[in-house]
């Protein structure tokens, strides 16, 4: 398994690892955040979301490229 790491928007500067194998959607929040959805569910049973400061385009391109090596 490998571990991608980003940088959480909230708390700020905050690094979090995912596991890609996990991530059922990635969507442009805004200009400077990127929001990654898991196969978690919340307390309310939606999907888990991870909110960082990188561009979408970069964390889908991650995502992609361990998922086909």
């Amino acid at each position: 398994m490998r571990l991608l790491t980003f940088t959480r928007a909230f708390p700020e500067g905050a690094r979090i690892s995912i596991n890609p194998q996990h991530v059922i959607a990635v969507d442009a929040y805004n200009t400077t955040t990127t929001n990654i959805h898991v196969a978690v569910a919340n307390s309310n049973g939606h999907p888990f979301m991870y909110q960082v400061t990188e561009n979408a385009d970069y964390v889908v391109e991650q995502i992609t490229t361990v998922l086909n090596s």
